[in-house]
């Protein structure tokens, strides 16, 4: 077990910090690779820029995607037996994932 030098058990002190983090997870990266080439990795948040993403704006993508999946499903099911009925609840759908979609852009 890492410990600092006054015999601490310092995450901040041992990795680094903030700063020196990214490199840990760089490094811990390139030896999972190699031994699972099929890894992927995403873009760091120090190229992209981007901020943490709060728990319930992710939540609330999440459902969204399964709001569109519904949508999707009820498309692909409309044949000419069924049209006005599916039509219907696609509309009804469509206009339940507009509204939370333009609630959701404005959260972000």
């Amino acid at each position: 077990m890492p410990l600092t030098p006054d015999k601490r058990l310092s995450a901040k002190d041992i990795l680094g910090g903030k700063k020196k983090l990214p490199q840990w997870q760089d490094r811990f990266w390139k030896r999972m690779v190699n031994k699972y080439p099929d890894l992927e990795r995403g873009e760091s948040a120090s190229k992209t820029g981007r901020d943490h993403i709060p728990p319930r704006i992710f939540k609330e993508a999440a459902h969204l995607n399964q709001e569109f999946d519904a949508i999707r499903k009820v498309a692909t099911q409309i044949t000419p037996f069924n049209v006005k009925a599916k039509t219907a609840e696609l509309l009804k759908l469509l206009d339940e994932f507009a509204s939370r979609y333009e609630s959701y852009l404005t959260q972000r």
